[in-house]
C-alpha cells in the first residue's frame, strides 16, 4: 500500500493486489464493505497519520475510486472544510441521466468516517470490478441488459415485453415468512426467483427476476414481496457476492417450490 500527498488537504493510496491478498481482501469485497474493508480503511488512515501527518480531525472527507487497472486501485482522499466545493465532486461516479430520478442525491455527499466513506465502494463496486458493469440503482433495484433487448417498441409493448432484466432483493429473516410469501402467489405465478441463506445471520434473501414477466406483474409480485421482507441494495455483481458467500437454499423457482410443499 503506497501512499502519496498530494496537497495540504488530499492523499493519494495506491492498492495492488498483492496488498489486498496480503489482508485476505479480495477486490469484490470493497463494493460491499465488508470489515476487512473497513479494516483497510482504517489502517490507511493510521498510516497516512504516521507517515505523512494526514490527520483528518474530524473534517468531512471524500474519496474517490479510480481503477487504474485490473491490477491496481488508486483511492484519493481529500478533507473537504466547505462543502460548495463538493458541486460536481461525483458527477462523473453518479448513474446517467435518465437514471436520476429513480436516486436519491448523493453527487455531493460528505463521509465523515470509515464507515461513511466506505458506502461509496457500494456505488462504484461495478466500476472497480468491471469497467462496463454499471451500478443502475442504490435504492434495491438493479438493472441488467437482457439477451432479447430491443431497442424499438411503444409504450405498451415495452410494459409488455421488457427490455431489461430487472432484478430484486428482499432479505427475510425467517423461512417461515418466505414461506407465507409463497402462499400468497397464484397458481400461475412464473416469476424468476432464487432463495439464498447467510450463514453468519441465518437470514434469506430472495433474488426475484423480471425475465419473462411484463413490468406491471413483475410490479404487483414486488409490492407484495415488500410486505413480508425488507427490500436490499442490489447492483451488478450482488449475485455474485451472494454465490460465493451464501449458501444457496433453492436455485431456481424457490417460491413456487415452497408453494407446493
Amino acid at each position: 500500500m503506497k501512499l502519496e500527498r498530494i496537497s495540504e488537504n488530499q492523499i493519494r493510496c495506491t492498492l495492488t493486489r498483492s496488498d489486498l491478498a496480503e489482508r485476505e481482501l479480495k477486490i469484490s469485497e470493497l463494493a460491499y464493505g465488508t470489515e476487512k474493508a473497513k479494516a483497510l480503511f482504517r489502517e490507511m488512515m493510521v498510516q497516512a497519520s504516521d507517515e505523512l501527518g494526514f490527520e483528518a480531525d474530524n473534517i468531512p472527507l471524500i474519496i474517490e475510486a479510480v481503477p487504474v487497472s485490473n491490477e491496481c486501485i488508486m483511492l484519493i482522499v481529500t478533507k473537504v472544510e466547505d462543502p460548495e466545493e463538493l458541486d460536481t465532486r461525483f458527477s462523473k461516479f453518479t448513474p446517467s441521466p435518465e437514471d436520476t430520478e429513480d436516486l436519491s442525491d448523493t453527487d455531493d455527499e460528505i463521509y465523515s468516517s470509515a464507515d461513511d466513506i466506505l458506502d461509496i465502494f457500494k456505488r462504484l463496486g461495478s466500476d472497480i470490478l468491471s469497467k462496463t458493469a454499471e451500478l443502475h440503482s442504490i435504492s434495491g433495484t438493479a438493472d441488467l441488459p437482457s439477451d432479447t433487448e430491443t431497442t424499438s417498441g411503444d409504450a405498451s409493448s415495452e410494459d409488455e415485453e421488457p427490455q431489461k432484466t430487472i432484478l430484486r432483493i428482499y432479505e427475510f429473516r425467517t423461512l417461515n415468512e418466505v414461506s407465507c410469501l409463497s402462499e400468497q402467489l397464484p397458481a400461475d405465478f412464473e416469476c424468476g426467483n432464487t432463495l439464498y441463506k447467510n450463514p453468519n445471520n441465518g437470514h434469506y434473501y430472495l433474488v426475484l427476476s423480471s425475465e419473462g414477466v411484463s413490468r406491471t406483474v413483475f410490479g404487483s409480485i414486488c409490492r407484495l414481496a415488500s410486505e413480508f421482507g425488507s427490500i436490499q441494495k442490489a447492483s451488478a455483481n450482488t449475485l455474485y457476492y451472494f454465490d460465493e458467500h451464501y449458501e444457496t437454499i433453492i436455485r431456481e423457482n424457490a417460491l413456487q417450490i415452497l408453494r407446493s410443499l
